[in-house]
């Protein structure tokens, strides 16, 4: 199992058959513990997507009578949040005689996703303690339904969730991210920008598309083209291929900034890859 969780480690982007073939190898061996702490240390901490395989699994775990332990009834909630069963996630969350705080953010997390935002408020305006997750949670749920002044409210809290972010021990990359977008979304693009420094000078994380995207935002806004241009060449040099969020975000940081020789570029090849898809696709749905 050691070997198989190793090239797991080594894997950029595993997917959900590995994980579940790990997993189904620790319950074989009679050993749940293990495949619950796969599951949520790894790959929950990678964000592999869940498949069908992933609940009859961990509720295969659950029956080895570790129904009242806290970090299997989170991972529960998790579970069938993520499979769009959020009625039974409540039920797990309710049956809890206690919580902590990755149980509150779990099941906020899981209204969210699940398009109940509402429902997500009160859970988090019920709760005795909050972090940088269940701000941004609420956050990302009152902008993706489009109430940007209920974002804008809790947004004004950024110095909170800045506080909870200096106060944690380990900063993943999600951290970090999440972090990056409360400033763009709350305007301060400088503070942003400021953050990603601290990002790439400490070497605690490794950026991403995401973190990318946050920080091409900040610098258009800025007019910052010599930051921005810093930015593609880092993009560049490791390797990373901008998806379609990139791609737009390149394009609005050289258009803004007034560079349209180099927005010219990035919309060519934009375009070209974009077609070369749509052209596959139309392929494929006819033949």
């Amino acid at each position: 199992m050691s070997h198989a969780v190793y090239v797991f480690d080594c894997l950029a982007e595993p997917d959900a058959f590995l994980c579940n073939t790990i997993m189904r190898s620790y319950v074989n061996s009679n050993d749940p513990c293990s495949a619950l702490g796969f599951y949520y240390g790894r790959m929950i901490g990678k964000w592999v997507s869940p498949n069908h395989d992933n609940f009859p699994l961990l509720v295969k775990v659950v029956k080895f009578g570790f129904e009242s332990d806290l970090f299997v009834r989170n991972s529960l909630i998790h579970l069938y949040s993520v499979c769009g069963r959020i009625g039974d996630a409540r039920m797990v969350f309710d049956a809890g005689p206690d919580w902590d705080l990755v149980s509150w953010n779990t099941m906020i997390d899981g209204y969210v996703k699940n398009g109940e935002v509402g429902i997500a408020r009160e859970l988090f305006d019920e709760m005795n303690e909050r972090d940088l997750f269940s701000w941004n949670s609420m956050i990302s749920g009152y902008v993706g339904i489009g109430d940007m002044e209920a974002a804008k409210g809790l947004i004004g809290n950024v110095l909170v969730a800045r506080y909870f972010f200096d106060q944690m021990p380990l900063r993943n990359v999600v951290s970090w991210n999440m972090m990056l977008a409360l400033y763009v979304w709350s305007k301060d693009y400088n503070e942003c920008l400021r953050l990603f420094d601290s990002m790439i000078e400490g070497g605690e994380a490794k950026p991403n598309e995401a973190t990318l995207v946050n920080v091409l935002t900040a610098c258009a806004n800025l007019g910052s083209l010599d930051r921005g241009k810093w930015v593609h060449s880092c993009l560049k040099n490791n390797g990373i291929k901008p998806d379609v969020l990139l791609s737009m975000a390149l394009l609005t940081m050289y258009a803004k900034c007034g560079a349209m020789e180099f927005h010219r570029i990035i919309q060519n090849c934009y375009t070209k890859t974009y077609t070369l898809l749509y052209s596959e696709d139309n392929f494929l749905g006819t033949h």
